[in-house]
């Protein structure tokens, strides 16, 4: 771990020193050189010393605590209660972003999911595709590493899930939950 620090150090020094002298396309190889590189040592660190799914689990954790959040937010929004605050941003069409206290943001407006228009939940991502994807791995997380999730966990992380309106997000929960009731539940009743 100290070594995994120490590069990412070294690696924010060098990223400090070539923006002080404005170097750009140095700091793109930087970027998606590096930083994928470091994450997969971090994450084969991980793997090798079992600490992998308490990692997982730890990220599942933040994202039920953003999921209740959330859709707390979202079910403000959708029976109309105004926003209090904007956040500006400079990626994307909309550089005004409507949110509820800096802790959600209404960031890609309302689209028409299963025939019911309803605003996307995006909680405090740009885009309801990238909160779909966490949800997904918080999911996938509760249903195949935990040893005993919880089910309003369940519940919650999937309600949100589908808040969403991301197509992809819909159907890899939908398939985590086909092989988790005909595979993991069949397993876990013949253990007994």
């Amino acid at each position: 771990m100290i070594k995994m620090i120490f590069a990412f150090s070294l690696y924010s020094l060098v990223l400090l020193l070539q923006n002080s002298m404005n170097y750009s396309h140095i700091s793109n190889i930087l970027f998606f050189a590096l930083i994928p590189i470091g994450l997969l040592i971090f994450f084969y660190e991980k793997m090798v010393d079992q600490q992998l799914s308490e990692l997982l689990i730890i990220i599942k954790n933040i994202m039920v605590a953003l999921a209740a959040i959330s859709i707390f937010f979202w079910l403000i929004a959708l029976i109309g209660i105004p926003t209090n605050m904007t956040a500006t941003v400079t990626w994307g069409a909309n550089s005004n972003l409507p949110g509820y206290f800096g802790m959600h943001y209404l960031a890609q407006g309302s689209v028409n999911f299963l025939g019911m228009n309803i605003v996307r939940n995006t909680g405090i991502f740009v885009e309801a595709p990238m909160y779909a994807y966490t949800l997904c791995i918080a999911l996938l997380t509760l249903l195949f590493i935990e040893e005993r999730p919880m089910k309003w966990q369940i519940f919650l992380i999937s309600m949100t899930l589908i808040s969403t309106t991301s197509t992809t997000g819909t159907v890899v929960g939908l398939i985590a939950f086909g092989w988790y009731f005909i595979f993991v539940q069949k397993v876990k009743k013949s253990d007994c």
